[in-house]
């Protein structure tokens, strides 16, 4: 968090324009402006997280870690895991991966990580292509029939924002739409899902005689897809700060803002959905 006692809200959180404490700074090669391909310099942020996250702890931990991340170059999005998930093999999860799931251009750069031909790849934020995949998380969960499966979505970025007023909120507005509107559509094709499969459940049910067996095996593939409860807990931007455009803003007032706000309606969220199952 970053503030300074004697200058205004508004000021504080325009710091994050120029640098984060031990997360990034601003580049300072003015002169190569031309030829740059980022505004931040991101290497501070490889040591905060070595020094605040045991990564040897997360590889060997039983609940899965999935992050994502695309290829600079063929455009294909990559999963890193620490367990396999799915179809995703499983990766010794380092501070690396978790930075080039976080780098989101023009502001930062790409991260190189060495790929399994020997050759380092460049990675940016994987939410360019498909920011928080819910396929992966349906895909780590438990395939007990009998397991009740309960997803909880928080989307961070406000869907509803005011009319912004210069290049940097509109860039940031950019931004809102691009990482927040995928996920509200993955969501709505989970919900889609959820009904097809109960539906195909259903009609297998009150089939009269036997299934012929091409068709039982299509309908046991069917079956087998994970139904799953979903919970959506999107912020909104009256609720986030006094600036519902700002997408970085790292003052102490923001964050601690944004933390009591989410919280409110994290709760709100879950209240809501266990008063409703209780009424049906």
């Amino acid at each position: 968090m970053i503030d300074l006692p004697y200058l205004p809200a508004s000021a504080n959180r325009d710091l994050s324009l120029y640098n984060v404490p031990h997360f990034y700074t601003y580049r300072s090669d003015l002169l190569a402006a031309a030829t740059w391909t980022y505004l931040y310099e991101t290497h501070q942020l490889l040591q905060t997280l070595s020094d605040h996250v045991d990564f040897d702890s997360l590889n060997v931990n039983k609940s899965a870690f999935v992050i994502t991340a695309v290829d600079v170059e063929n455009g294909k999005l990559v999963r890193f895991a620490n367990q396999k998930v799915g179809k995703t093999e499983p990766t010794t999860i380092e501070a690396h991966h978790v930075l080039a799931s976080g780098s989101i251009p023009p502001q930062f750069p790409w991260t190189d990580i060495a790929g399994g031909d020997g050759n380092p790849h460049h990675y940016w934020d994987g939410g360019i292509v498909d920011n928080s995949p819910l396929g992966d998380a349906i895909d780590a969960f438990s395939s007990n029939p009998d397991v009740a499966r309960l997803l909880v979505v928080m989307n961070l970025f406000p869907q509803a924002a005011s009319l912004p007023h210069s290049l940097t909120q509109v860039n940031e507005r950019l931004d809102q739409l691009r990482f927040g509107n995928r996920l509200r559509q993955d969501s709505s094709t989970a919900r889609q899902m959820n009904e097809l499969i109960a539906t195909i459940q259903d009609l297998a049910e009150r089939f009269s005689g036997p299934i012929p067996q091409d068709l039982q095996e299509r309908v046991d593939k069917a079956t087998a897809y994970k139904r799953v409860q979903l919970i959506d807990v999107s912020l909104t931007a009256d609720a986030v700060s006094d600036d519902p455009n700002s997408f970085r803003d790292f003052s102490r007032a923001g964050i601690l803002g944004r933390r009591d706000a989410g919280r409110q309606i994290a709760l709100a969220a879950l209240r809501d959905t266990f008063h409703s199952q209780l009424a049906a």
